[in-house]
């Protein structure tokens, strides 16, 4: 039983962990394909303009507006290399996938530890959770600490919460916030 509570802490601080590195890297993936589209479009209302049409409207000489373009169309083939090289969007499809499979193991997991006991189906829960271990995209060590420390502070406010239910949402984030520090402290 208190492995299963283990295995239910560490599942719940990997979903925590996955949840953040997908929402970062679909952050940067909508962003930088945001930009990319600003881009696309300026380049193309450049292109199907004459370079004479755009001078008269600004104050841009023809030769510049042409030098322009050609930064900006590098700048566009650059994202795109860039885009191609980093690779945000696999990476959000892998900590999603990861997400809703340890999420999956999760609700498994509350159901035994609810029946409380060890049965047939503690041994299959201990072989699917090995499973989804080893298969999941793993956790980049130089983000573990920060993103264990996030999952932390999260359960901590989750509880400060519970014991705080009268106050508003922001007064309490307000006065976790500045307890944090005099917790650090002691």
């Amino acid at each position: 039983m208190e492995e299963l509570k283990r295995k239910k802490k560490v599942i719940n601080m990997m979903i925590t962990m996955h949840s953040s590195l997908r929402d970062a890297y679909g952050g940067k993936a909508r962003a930088i394909d945001l930009i990319l589209l600003i881009l696309a479009v300026i380049l193309n209302s450049i292109l199907f303009s004459s370079n004479e049409y755009l001078s008269s409207i600004t104050s841009f000489s023809p030769s510049q507006i042409e030098l322009f373009t050609k930064i900006l169309a590098l700048l566009v083939f650059l994202i795109s290399v860039i885009l191609l090289l980093v690779n945000w969007k696999q990476s959000l499809e892998n900590h999603k996938s990861a997400c809703n499979r340890l999420f999956m193991l999760l609700n498994e997991c509350r159901q035994l530890i609810e029946e409380s006991g060890e049965s047939p189906q503690t041994e299959t829960f201990n072989k699917k959770y090995e499973e989804v271990m080893a298969s999941i995209v793993p956790i980049p060590d130089a983000k573990f600490n920060r993103l264990k420390s996030h999952h932390l502070r999260k359960v901590e406010f989750s509880k400060y919460l519970d014991r705080n239910k009268a106050k508003p949402f922001w007064l309490c984030k307000l006065d976790f916030f500045i307890k944090s520090f005099n917790a650090s402290n002691n």
